[in-house]
């Protein structure tokens, strides 16, 4: 079945990509090089100022339930960990391509690899991860996108990929006057999370390209009334994999 496209969402087109990794961290070592990881491709959009720079600890903190729930701390690691985040803006259709490939070529945090540039980890190549397993990409206007990127330095331990694939989710906005097709498409056609659909990106916009089998991530329709002349309306899919 295919999904409703008489109407069309607006800007912002929002995706998420998403792995699920599993993480045993062994012990207070950063990661030493094995083999020879890959660099951060110069396709990618460079890291775009403003970057968030944080430093972090690993701290262990639980309760005692026999001795007065007294808390018991202790500092996993014997040195803090650097991370960095930003957010990358007019984005185009290839570099956002570009950096979407690398993300899903590491499977989201699961794979290492070496990044440098003069204004992260004090200029040196650093060996780091993806500090998310959940790429978050916003098709803003025509042909322009964002992303936000998150990374630290990479940590020895065990990591499984649990996800081979990526799975992929949408959210989509759309307008008041679009309000009673879509109000008859969940109440005749929809059957909340049961029903699978196929997603042809390229019939929200000829520019965009992607098939997807998904679903709906919700059993509810939901309306947002916030004043008389102004709806909001999110429907956020999933995709079955």
């Amino acid at each position: 079945m295919s999904y409703i496209y008489s109407v069309k969402p607006v800007y912002p087109l929002e995706m998420q990509i998403a792995y699920d990794t599993n993480v045993q961290l062994a012990d207070t070592l950063l990661h030493k090089e094995i083999g020879t990881p890959a660099s951060y491709q110069t396709t990618c959009p460079a890291p775009e100022q403003p970057v968030e720079e944080y430093i972090t600890y690993e701290s262990i903190i639980s309760g005692d339930d026999i001795d007065n729930m007294r808390e018991l701390r202790k500092t996993k690691y014997h040195k803090a960990i650097t991370g960095y985040r930003w957010t990358n803006t007019n984005l185009t259709q290839t570099e956002v391509d570009a950096l979407i490939a690398f993300y899903i070529a590491r499977k989201g945090r699961y794979e290492n690899f070496n990044i440098n540039y003069s204004y992260l980890f004090g200029g040196a190549t650093t060996l780091v991860r993806f500090a998310e397993d959940t790429l978050k990409i916003s098709l803003d206007h025509y042909k322009r996108w964002s992303a936000t990127v998150n990374i630290e330095e990479a940590v020895s331990g065990t990591y499984s990929a649990r996800r081979l694939n990526p799975q992929r989710t949408l959210n989509l906005q759309y307008r008041k006057s679009d309000l009673s097709v879509l109000k008859t498409f969940f109440s005749t056609t929809v059957t909340g999370r049961a029903i699978t659909y196929t997603v042809d990106l390229s019939q929200f916009a000829a520019y965009l390209s992607g098939s997807y089998t998904m679903r709906f991530n919700s059993d509810a329709f939901r309306i947002i009334r916030r004043s008389d002349n102004f709806y909001t309306v999110n429907v956020e899919l999933i995709e079955v994999i």
